[in-house]
């Protein structure tokens, strides 16, 4: 069985890292205090979606993955993908739609199909790694 997935706390905590950003810049950056981002990070305090934190955590890597060239961007939108499928599953029990994404994430529609259709492949990929398949041709049988 695989890990479960990391709760929005331990993900915030994580970009936040990521970004070199303390607690107290964090909260400056999204108009909270340094207390509110402390509690979102350990899980006491709710936060609807990873898009009310997006503003410390995805803008403020606007310069850096400016930088570094649309690979970095790209990869980072994937990853802001895949946390809003975790949280819309959690919350509604089934995959995020690309129109929701689009509007979470806002992004085109074209870009929020490509998006919606990597994290289908990056399931299916989990899947058949899980139970072991290694081809997709079906076996004859004698």
């Amino acid at each position: 069985m695989t890990d479960p997935l990391p709760s929005l706390g331990e993900r915030v905590a994580f970009h936040r890292k990521r970004r070199g950003l303390s607690q107290v810049e964090l909260g400056r950056l999204i108009g909270r205090s340094e207390s509110w981002a402390s509690q979102v990070e350990r899980n006491t305090r709710k936060a609807d979606r990873l898009s009310v934190l997006a503003p410390g955590l995805v803008s403020s890597a606007g310069v850096a993955d400016q930088r570094n060239g649309s690979g970095a961007v790209e990869q980072d939108l994937l990853h802001r993908a895949r946390a809003e499928d975790v949280l819309h599953w959690q919350e509604h029990q089934r995959p995020i739609s690309a129109e929701t994404l689009r509007k979470r994430l806002r992004v085109g529609a074209p870009t929020a199909r490509g998006l919606v259709a990597q994290l289908r492949s990056d399931i299916h990929t989990q899947i058949e790694g899980a139970a072991g398949v290694t081809d997709r041709e079906p076996r004859p049988t004698s």
